[in-house]
C-alpha cells in the first residue's frame, strides 16, 4: 500500500482542498497511483471537486490504469452497470467482516443509503478507509480489483 489512510486523507484536504474524496482513497489505494494522479484521473472521469465519484467514474479511471472489476462469483463489471446490481456482498454485512474475510487480494466495498455513498479500499486484508476506525459500516457491494492483460 503506497499510503495509509491518515496520509491519503491529509494530502487531499491541504493540497487539494477536497473532501468527499472517499473514490479518490479507494482509486489510489488500489491501483498504487500516486494522490495526485489518482485525483486527476478521476477528475478527468466525471469526478467532480469536493462532490464524491460515481461508480462510473472509478470503473473507467481503473479501466485506464489497467484495471476492472469483477463480482465475488467472477463477472466482470462494465461502466454501464451499477454498483448496486444485484447487491453484490458473498452474505458480509459490515466493512469490519468484509476486513476479516477479504485476507488476500484488492477490493472495493461500497455502501450506499438514500443519503449518500460511500466507497472503502481493502488491500491484503487491510481496510484503508476512514471506516477503520468503528469498522460497523454496511456494506452493499463488494468487487474484487483485477489487473487486465490490455
Amino acid at each position: 500500500m503506497r499510503y495509509e489512510y491518515n496520509k491519503l486523507s491529509n494530502i487531499l484536504e491541504k493540497y487539494y482542498h477536497d473532501d468527499n474524496y472517499c473514490g479518490v482513497a479507494s482509486l489510489c489505494t488500489a491501483t498504487g497511483l500516486s494522490v495526485g494522479k489518482s485525483y486527476h484521473l478521476l477528475k478527468r472521469h466525471g469526478r467532480k471537486h469536493r462532490k464524491g465519484t460515481p461508480f462510473k467514474s472509478i470503473v473507467n479511471a481503473l479501466k485506464e490504469s489497467g484495471y476492472a472489476l469483477e463480482t465475488l462469483n467472477g463477472l466482470r463489471l462494465k461502466a454501464t452497470d451499477n454498483w448496486g446490481k444485484g447487491y453484490y456482498n458473498a452474505g458480509i454485512s459490515t466493512y469490519g467482516q468484509a476486513e476479516k474475510q477479504l485476507k488476500t487480494g484488492t477490493y472495493l466495498v461500497f455502501n450506499c443509503t438514500t443519503k449518500s455513498a460511500h466507497v472503502g479500499c481493502i488491500k491484503d486484508g487491510t481496510l484503508n478507509d476512514w471506516t477503520a476506525r468503528s469498522k460497523r459500516k454496511t456494506v452493499r457491494s463488494i468487487f474484487k480489483v483485477i489487473k487486465t492483460e490490455e
